[in-house]
């Protein structure tokens, strides 16, 4: 026997679109999004959060982030800032360590004054010392294998054979395949 259909709904008990029941409701599940949440992820994004880490901050799947980019504007822009903010900031330190720096330090020192070999008077002194930082090897080669991997990267290929002409395999009939270059013919 036929179940009673509700008004604005199909016989699958699903709102149709354009009913009048559901007007301006294109079906589905209230959004979980919130203005608040722009500021958030911006925040989340300075500190390196990918858009799987909001999804578990906001206790959402991953796509329900990607949507929300889709459907508000101003969740897209400050995601976008945030990560774009981070990864200057990473790879101006990252530039820094590769090529060296100076930076200022604050040293405390305790200080004890001393008459006739007894001591009278104690106190800390704070000073600020400028320390060298070396290059640091890793940064570089990081940063020279991601910015020119052609000539940094750890496999080089080196054509040993051809002199740069294109080598053609030719089978024999033992299955075994050889290497087959053109060459110059010697000048008679």
């Amino acid at each position: 026997m036929d179940k009673e259909v509700k008004e604005g709904r199909n016989k699958k008990g699903q709102f149709e679109k354009g009913n009048s029941i559901s007007v301006g409701n294109n079906g589905g599940r209230e959004t979980l999004y919130d203005p608040s949440f722009n500021e958030l992820a911006y925040n989340y994004c300075l500190l390196g959060a990918t858009d799987e880490i909001l999804a578990k901050y906001f206790e959402v799947d991953e796509r329900t982030i990607n949507n929300w980019k889709n459907e508000h504007s101003e969740f897209f822009q400050s995601i976008k800032k945030g990560k774009e903010e981070a990864d200057v900031e990473v790879a101006i330190s990252l530039f820094n360590r590769a090529k060296g720096f100076t930076k200022t330090v604050k040293k405390t020192f305790k200080l004890k004054k001393q008459v006739n070999g007894e001591g009278s008077d104690e106190r800390l002194e704070t000073a600020e010392d400028e320390v060298y930082i070396p290059p640091d090897t890793t940064a570089i080669i990081y940063w020279l294998k991601n910015r020119q991997p052609s000539l940094w990267r750890d496999k080089q290929e080196i054509d040993h054979t051809s002199k740069g002409e294109k080598i053609q395999h030719i089978a024999l009939g033992s299955g075994v395949e050889i290497e087959k270059t053109t060459l110059e013919e010697p000048e008679s």
